[in-house]
C-alpha cells in the first residue's frame, strides 16, 4: 500500500491509474488506504480505448502527504 501511495503522492494533482503505474492490487490499495487509515484519496472514473475499451478509476491526494523514510531497527 505504501507503494500506492508514493505513487499518488509523485503524480500530484494528475493523478494515478492502474494503467498508468502498473502494480498489482491498486483498488486493494486505495481502499485500505481511505477506509482502514483515513488518507484523503479523491477518484473518478474516465473511459479509455485499446484492446479492451472501458472505464477506470483515477485516484489522485486530496491533500499534500509528505514522504516518511522508515528508519531500520537499531538506528536511532
Amino acid at each position: 500500500m505504501r507503494w500506492a501511495i508514493e505513487e499518488l503522492r509523485k503524480a500530484g494533482p494528475a493523478g494515478r491509474t492502474g494503467r498508468e503505474a502498473l502494480g498489482p492490487r491498486w483498488a486493494a490499495y486505495i481502499w485500505q488506504a481511505k477506509h482502514v487509515h483515513g488518507i484523503p484519496i479523491a477518484d473518478a472514473w474516465e473511459s479509455h480505448e485499446g484492446e479492451h475499451p472501458g472505464r477506470h478509476k483515477r485516484w489522485w491526494l486530496d491533500s499534500e502527504i509528505l514522504s516518511c523514510i522508515q528508519e531500520s531497527e537499531g538506528q536511532s
